[in-house]
């Protein structure tokens, strides 16, 4: 079956499909973009633009969504080999998931906005631990949505390495999630409440880039059929 992908990703200069796919990438970007703006925001006061951040994130992820629908759509016409319209079915679904929990954490962040500029001020290795890594999340969909591009062009090796670098970034990520929880449990002026929503905020915030990883992961299944 790979060899007819082979031979049609040769020869096909662009297919619909997967240029869906690109702009599903980039506005599952955008959701992550606007959501580091929001606490960019939120650790200055400025509520105003925090709402206006966190609205950007839940208009990006229903037009990612949207998109999602129509590259289904689009591979359920049976172009392709049915194992590589499931490889790329798989990819868009995991590249929504990065939008769904971008979404996730900005209702959080909403609930907790009456809040959180008080905590982020009182706590300052907790405010900049999660500067930090919404800095490196963002850095993930960043260079996963380059690596989608580099797969559209047929810079496969150059996809190859840019999943490599989201890997690593994610790594990171997971480091300091743990360091970040552990100031967290130190946070003792919220109402018990406020404090699991908190914890729930970075847990969403660590499986955005843990989504940026298995969005590559399954990129790299795609790219293994077209070497």
């Amino acid at each position: 079956m790979s060899e007819g992908f082979v031979d049609w990703f040769r020869k096909t200069r662009k297919l619909r499909a997967i240029r869906m796919i690109v702009d599903q990438s980039e506005l599952a970007m955008k959701c992550v973009d606007s959501l580091e703006q929001a606490i960019r925001a939120v650790v200055e006061t400025d509520v105003r633009n925090a709402e206006k951040f966190l609205e950007f994130v839940k208009i990006y992820e229903k037009e990612a969504d949207s998109v999602r629908r129509r590259i289904m759509e689009e591979l359920a016409k049976g172009e392709l080999p049915s194992a590589i319209r499931g490889d790329l079915m798989r990819l868009a679904r995991q590249i929504d998931l990065i939008a769904d929990w971008s979404r996730i954490a900005g209702r959080l962040i909403r609930i907790l906005l009456a809040d959180l500029p008080k905590i982020f001020n009182n706590y300052e290795e907790l405010r900049n631990g999660v500067l930090n890594m919404m800095r490196k999340v963002r850095g993930t969909s960043s260079t996963l949505n380059e690596a989608i591009k580099d797969f559209y062009d047929k810079r496969v090796k150059l996809a190859f390495e840019k999943a490599d670098e989201v890997e690593r970034l994610e790594r990171e990520i997971d480091d300091l999630y743990e360091k970040v929880r552990m100031t967290y449990v130190r946070v003792n002026n919220m109402k018990v409440g406020g404090t699991i929503l908190l914890g729930q905020l970075l847990d969403a915030i660590e499986n955005i880039a843990d989504r940026c990883e298995d969005s590559c992961d399954q990129l790299r299944v795609v790219l293994i059929s077209v070497i």
